[in-house]
């Protein structure tokens, strides 16, 4: 995992004083929730319209030991 990151919940966040360029805003749980599903939403109509197949991961993962 990267420095500075955490997992909250099911989602990673990143330290809030990383983030030096742009501040950092503040969004309800509802509207993180609403953006995670509108993305799951766009990512399946775009596998329905545009994909031959689906890809399955490998087996095993380089980074595992």
């Amino acid at each position: 995992m990267a420095t500075g990151a955490k997992v909250k919940g099911k989602r990673f966040e990143v330290d809030p004083a990383l983030m030096k360029k742009v501040k950092q805003q503040y969004i309800t749980e509802e509207e993180i929730d609403k953006i995670v599903d509108m993305r799951r939403e766009y990512l399946d109509w775009m596998l329905d319209n545009f994909s031959q197949k689906l890809i399955k991961p490998p087996r095993t993962s380089k980074t595992e030991t």
